[in-house]
């Protein structure tokens, strides 16, 4: 599967290595916190959360169920996929700090390449990468958490994918087989510090030694405080692979993909989903959207919540001559420079103003998210805007054949059929994506694995070219162009 981050750096692997073998006991990986902002998340675990969102349970709580139904492409039906998770009597079910010591773990065995099933590490190490205090607390936190989940079984009825097999399996397993905790005596001055080790339930290996594994911004994640949020950003980070807009059903998202409790009403999971989605638009993962339209009632009782990837905006600056400062607003906001230079020749001051104050409010106001071309919507608004000023002028008796020279060809307006066009057009957009969305993982391989096969050379040769060249960036464009060609074929649409 060319998943955006089952790679794993060879070089990477060599550079982590600074001490001796996992199996000996006294040496212990030391990591790097600069070089370990390009984490790792196991795709299973990102699926459906593994913890609470609080750090205490009820008193005789000891099993959580989280499920959600999917199209089953093999067997052509909607399956249930169920992740059940029980703690031992004495320890009980694992809490948000055990959730962030599952995934600094994950790091740790990514620092070293996931060559081995024990790893042994520094916990100090462990307390930089996911931003706790090194103290006296953090200690007995990382104990705890490492011993609840040492206690904690997980039964994935078929809910876990095998990527050796490429097919959804029944797995019942402990997350970790084995817990070394050494104890901290008086250190004294020179003395290396005492190494801790875990060992991975062989399932949970297996998987990472599959590959089947995302890239993950540690340096985002370890600006959230909520754990909401964090749990929310790897679910979310992993579904954005295909698609920059995801829409889901309001109560399988918050419930059983976040972990908010299911006795909570429609109106109360927004509210908790809102301080969440706040703090991922804070960092610049999300796009701030009207609540309208993060929210959508689909029917009585039913409702959709909207997520849209924030995508920064690439200034673009022509080179080798002055640059015009209403060339600027327009290149800075995705036109080209050639297409900005002609407006600016062909419309009046006001018009491009007032073209571009309506492009920025609509964007403020989130409604041009599902355009496929934000740039060619401001082209058009400045076209109107001089159709507009134009029909004003002759209404009024105003004489304007002095107002520009004679040679200017006539200026394009937007016609009904421009309209349709893009309505369509965003229509096929949004069908295309919902499409995309409906597929599980393996369905997205297979997808894009056909849709690779049937591109045209010069397409297929761009995303093989700069993957060898480690331009993800461009790969990930050239991906998408190929996977939205092949959809729209699929879907009966006409090409682009």
């Amino acid at each position: 599967m060319n998943n955006k981050c089952d790679d794993v750096e060879s070089s990477g692997k060599s550079a982590s290595r600074t001490a001796a073998s996992i199996g000996n006991p006294s040496a212990a990986l030391r990591i790097s916190l600069a070089g370990m902002d390009s984490g790792r998340d196991e795709m299973n675990l990102a699926e459906f959360p593994l913890a609470g969102l609080a750090n205490r349970w009820p008193m005789g709580k000891d099993t959580l169920v989280f499920e959600a139904s999917k199209w089953d492409k093999q067997l052509r039906t909607k399956v249930l996929r169920r992740l059940t998770v029980t703690a031992s009597a004495e320890l009980g079910l694992p809490t948000a700090s055990d959730d962030e010591a599952i995934l600094g773990l994950v790091q740790l065995s990514h620092a070293n390449g996931f060559a081995e099933q024990t790893i042994s590490f520094i916990p100090a190490d462990l307390f930089r990468l996911l931003g706790w205090r090194e103290e006296g607390r953090s200690y007995s936190r990382l104990e705890t958490s490492l011993k609840r989940l040492l206690g904690v079984t997980l039964y994935y009825d078929h809910a876990w994918w095998d990527k050796q097999r490429k097919s959804w399996v029944d797995e019942h397993f402990h997350l970790l087989d084995n817990v070394t905790v050494r104890r901290r005596p008086q250190k004294r001055a020179g003395e290396p510090r005492q190494p801790w080790s875990v060992t991975w339930n062989r399932v949970m290996f297996r998987s990472f030694r599959s590959e089947y594994i995302k890239k993950l911004d540690m340096n985002v994640y370890r600006q959230l405080r909520l754990a909401a949020s964090k749990r929310m950003y790897r679910f979310l980070d992993k579904r954005f692979h295909y698609s920059n807009r995801l829409p889901f059903d309001l109560r399988t998202f918050a419930c059983e993909h976040i972990g908010f409790r299911r006795q909570d009403d429609n109106s109360q999971l927004k509210r908790r989903l809102d301080r969440a989605i706040e703090e991922l638009v804070q960092v610049g993962f999300l796009e701030r959207l009207p609540r309208d339209v993060r929210y959508r009632r689909i029917r009585h009782g039913y409702w959709e919540v909207l997520f849209v990837r924030k995508r920064a905006i690439k200034k673009k600056k022509p080179a080798g001559r002055d640059f015009d400062p209403q060339e600027a607003a327009l290149v800075n906001r995705g036109v080209g420079s050639s297409m900005a230079a002609r407006l600016v020749r062909e419309h009046a001051d006001s018009s491009i103003r007032a073209g571009i104050d309506q492009f920025d409010e609509l964007s403020q106001r989130g409604q041009n998210v599902a355009l496929t071309n934000p740039p060619g919507l401001l082209v058009a608004l400045i076209r109107e805007q001089g159709r507009s000023v134009n029909q004003g002028d002759r209404r009024e008796g105003v004489d304007t054949s002095q107002e520009r020279p004679q040679t200017r060809k006539p200026t394009r307006t937007v016609s009904r059929r421009d309209i349709k066009q893009e309505t369509q057009a965003r229509r096929e957009r949004d069908a295309i994506q919902a499409h995309l969305v409906s597929l599980s993982a393996e369905e997205i391989a297979s997808l894009e694995a056909e849709a690779l096969s049937q591109s045209t050379p010069f397409h297929a040769e761009g995303y093989r070219r700069s993957r060898l060249a480690g331009h993800e960036a461009l790969a990930r464009e050239y991906r998408d162009m190929i996977v939205e060609s092949h959809v729209r074929k699929v879907l009966g649409f006409s090409s682009e």
